[in-house]
């Protein structure tokens, strides 16, 4: 099954709507990467200056970081937190790995400072 990771929008369908639009709607609906044909009425070359592929590029790294904060985010809600030991599942752990050590109750009690009946 594909994922929208693996996919790209391409601004050919938008081509009835405004460069900016497509950029938005890629956006918003999650797309990683765009495709853009270079032909009217977003991208014809012909009519494309240096100055407006500039501002071209800026627009475009502008959605790419509004996607990775978005994506840093989500990554962030959906990441499983460890959870925190209680001091009774630190401590049988504790004891656990003394015994495995080779140690016995009264010897783990001595290096404590504890005395046993």
């Amino acid at each position: 099954m594909l994922t929208i990771e693996q996919l790209c929008a391409a601004n050919y369908h938008y081509k009835r709507y405004t460069l900016d639009y497509f950029l938005d709607s890629a956006q918003r609906l999650g797309y990683r990467s765009i495709e853009l044909w270079a032909s009217g009425p977003h991208l014809h070359l012909e009519d494309f200056d240096y100055d407006r592929l500039v501002e071209l590029d800026k627009k475009i790294q502008a959605h790419k970081d509004a996607i990775k904060a978005l994506e840093e985010k989500k990554a962030e809600l959906f990441r499983p937190k460890k959870r925190r030991r209680s001091d009774a599942e630190l401590a049988k752990e504790l004891f656990s790995k003394a015994k495995k050590a080779g140690m016995s109750s009264r010897e783990i009690a001595e290096k404590l400072g504890l005395e046993l009946e």
